[in-house]
């Protein structure tokens, strides 16, 4: 019933879920971008290499990516790399502070390792999310309201 309803609203949903993806990417590049130099202390603290490379280019690829997916514009490209970024970031930064967290300060109580599927997911929520939605648009592409469609006509 509630299908009747609603009716073929998929291009709607592609487009709510650009909105999602890409105001979400733009907000990290930009913080990104602005503070240069703790992102650039993230990145060596990770072991990402290149850090000094690494993290400016991860930052204009999350700033420019989340513009580009909120237009629909080469969003194949933008949904797969940007799922990449977000692969490394949980391999990189969660998931080791996850399996082995840093030692408290005195007087902080120590945070235990995680030892279940449930608690590994808790800690990296959001750049799981991400990673699926990224997929999500490189597989299905932008739909019809999109620049991708209008320039394209579908073929990106």
């Amino acid at each position: 019933m509630l299908a009747k309803m609603i009716g073929d609203q998929q291009n709607l949903a592609w487009l709510f879920i650009r909105l999602a993806f890409g105001l979400v990417f733009m907000a990290y590049g930009y913080g990104h971008i602005t503070g240069m130099e703790r992102y650039i202390q993230t990145h060596t603290m990770s072991g990402i290499p290149s850090p000094d490379i690494s993290a400016p280019i991860v930052a204009w690829l999350e700033f420019l990516g989340g513009i580009a997916a909120v237009l629909g514009l080469f969003t194949r490209y933008v949904g797969g790399l940007l799922a990449i970024t977000m692969i490394v970031a949980i391999f990189a930064a969660r998931l080791p502070f996850a399996l082995n967290p840093p030692t408290a300060p005195q007087g902080m109580t120590q945070q235990q390792p995680v030892t279940d599927i449930f608690g590994l997911i808790h800690s990296f929520p959001l750049e799981l999310s991400l990673c699926l939605m990224g997929v999500a648009l490189l597989l299905a592409g932008a739909g019809k309201s999109s620049f991708d469609h209008f320039l394209f006509k579908g073929k990106v």
